[in-house]
């Protein structure tokens, strides 16, 4: 399969996610506590991601290598042997002050992060409480879900090239050229049949690396759009597409003036 145009496409959303988003996700993901070991432990994956942005076509902003060095800052300063005794010695911190500024960063942005999702998770819990007008189609339950970030959807792209690599040998692949927005067309229509899909559904069977990378470039133009959510039950749970309400549809459009 090939890509028409991909190279033109470049993805630079208002709702793309920082370096300390990723380290919080990584952290988060390996159930780690938040130290200068946690992270000098992430730190492969943390360049992983960073490859697989580009692979996507995703801007990295200039943030994302100055945390880089960071890490490979905290992780070289673990790595080396000790000083021997008798030569004075400094401490992590005299050395390494914008390391430990790294984790200080992090752990108080987690704190915000935190009270965010405790107050997305209060606002749904009202809406149940309180059922909201829906359309005629279908009753909008996405209020029982919460939304997946970038890097829990790159997750999910991640997989999917893995599975794609081991069975790759297996199949033999059809070659064809889509373009982001038959993708997106493909996708709509989808949800035009079924308000809510889940991610897996968009692949009928193990999809070619491109179509994974085109698939990913058309959810989030869809998303940029105002067209639908990307949501999960809980967190690290299963991906659901959601088709917008014609009426949220309408109000992001008018927020947008």
């Amino acid at each position: 399969m090939q890509i028409a145009n991909k190279c033109s496409y470049q993805v630079k959303l208002e709702l793309f996610e920082g370096p300390l988003d990723l380290l919080l996700h990584l952290v988060t993901k390996e159930k780690l506590d938040i130290c200068e070991i946690s992270l000098a432990r992430i730190s492969d994956q943390y360049i992983e991601y960073l490859k697989l942005m580009e692979q996507l076509n995703i801007e990295i902003e200039s943030s994302f290598l100055v945390v880089f060095a960071s890490l490979i800052e905290i992780k070289s300063r673990l790595l080396l042997p000790p000083a021997p005794s008798e030569e004075p010695q400094l401490t992590f911190e005299e050395e390494s002050s914008s390391a430990i500024d790294l984790v200080e960063k992090l752990k108080e942005y987690k704190k915000y992060k935190d009270a965010a999702l405790k107050l997305q998770v209060m606002e749904k819990d009202a809406v149940r409480a309180y059922p909201r007008w829906y359309n005629e189609e279908f009753e909008d339950d996405s209020h029982h879900f919460l939304d997946v970030s970038l890097f829990d959807l790159m997750d999910a792209i991640q997989n999917l090239m893995l599975r794609k690599s081991l069975e790759e040998e297996k199949l033999e692949l059809r070659r064809t050229v889509i373009t982001i927005p038959q993708r997106m067309k493909e996708i709509w229509e989808l949800l035009l049949l079924s308000p809510r899909t889940s991610f897996l559904k968009l692949f009928t069977y193990i999809p070619a690396r491109e179509e994974v990378i085109v698939t990913f470039l058309a959810l989030l133009e869809l998303t940029r759009l105002k067209k639908i959510r990307i949501v999960q039950e809980a967190k690290g749970g299963e991906i659901f597409i959601i088709k917008r309400m014609i009426k949220e549809v309408k109000e992001a459009a008018a927020g947008a003036v």
